[in-house]
């Protein structure tokens, strides 16, 4: 046992006794700034952090402050260390910058716990983590407008300067053309533009919502039958189907696309009770699938269209008939 101690009681260059009491202490402090650390990431990222990320921040602080206890002012060391992580390639392109900020926040934290300077770590990582969720919560230097990228590939013989600038101007705010490159073996280019689009801001109520689910409703009744799927409604109207479907619930009570069948169902009967057969009927009120259409009438109107149709045809039968369908 003596000899543990003696392997774990060592004085380093600087003069500084390293026991194992003052490195579990080190340790612990470092682990500590590094949650404290990577809880703010957390916090100021809310559901677009990464986990692995966030452990990193974690084990940055205190792989660091074993680092710097190891090394000292050991000139050796410290060019051993240099040899062993130039060994190291990192290929992954830069992330994002406030990332790499944070990687410089762990390297500070786990430095501070190295050398023991625990009170001083402590209040850089107060200050710096506080620093962080004010300005997060402010939303300090956010765009009013944010810029997306759109990637075009097109064939190397075509002229691509001002090709797009029509529909482009059509369909966004702003627009440029930020870089071209070359891709498939020199055979396509690939263009960059950085867009502002206003078409896919989500609007306030006040910004013309009841508007907009009107001209829903208005599209549906002129469309009823061609409207194949969601994607019909969000390429007229160039909002996600999300989106669309929550203003739309508001204001109906019902999604685009329940409010699409019922209104289906509706003409479909109205055309069966006028004379029109069913399986006609069924098809002219866009549905493709009759067992669907007999499932969903069936459920709508307690009666199937079958027997809705002759209803409708021998209203004073007393004789009961047999549904054939």
């Amino acid at each position: 046992m003596s000899d543990l101690i003696n392997s774990v009681s060592t004085t380093t260059d600087t003069g500084t006794t390293l026991t194992l009491f003052t490195t579990i202490e080190a340790l612990i402090i470092a682990l500590i700034f590094g949650l404290v650390i990577s809880l703010t990431y957390i916090a100021t990222h809310k559901n677009n952090h990464q986990q692995s990320f966030a452990v990193t921040l974690t084990m940055l602080p205190v792989i660091l402050t074993v680092i710097i206890m190891f090394v000292g002012s050991n000139v050796a060391r410290a060019f051993s260390l240099a040899g062993t992580l130039s060994i190291i390639r990192f290929r992954s392109a830069p992330g994002d910058p406030e990332d790499i900020g944070y990687i410089f926040f762990d390297i500070a934290a786990g430095l501070a716990c190295g050398v023991g300077l625990f009170g001083y770590g402590a209040l850089f990582v107060a200050v710096l983590c506080l620093f962080m969720i004010v300005i997060s919560k402010i939303n300090f230097a956010k765009p009013k407008t944010t810029a997306k990228h759109l990637k075009i590939t097109i064939p190397e013989n075509l002229d691509y300067e001002g090709v797009f600038d029509e529909i482009l101007k059509k369909y966004t705010s702003d627009f440029s053309l930020t870089k071209v490159r070359t891709t498939d073996l020199g055979s396509l280019y690939e263009l960059t533009y950085s867009v502002n689009s206003t078409y896919h801001d989500v609007p306030s109520p006040q910004d013309g919502t009841e508007n907009l689910v009107g001209n829903i409703i208005s599209y549906i009744n002129n469309n009823l039958a061609e409207i194949k799927n969601m994607e019909f409604i969000e390429q007229n109207f160039y909002f996600s189907r999300s989106y669309l479907n929550k203003i739309f619930k508001s204001s109906t009570g019902s999604t685009i696309w329940e409010y699409i069948i019922v209104k289906r169902l509706m003409k479909a009967r109205s055309l069966i009770q006028s004379g029109k057969s069913v399986l006609a009927a069924s098809a002219e009120c866009g549905f493709s699938d009759y067992s669907s259409f007999y499932r969903q009438y069936k459920q709508k109107f307690g009666t199937s269209p079958v027997k809705d149709k002759a209803s409708s045809e021998k209203p004073y039968s007393l004789n009961k008939e047999v549904e054939t369908e």
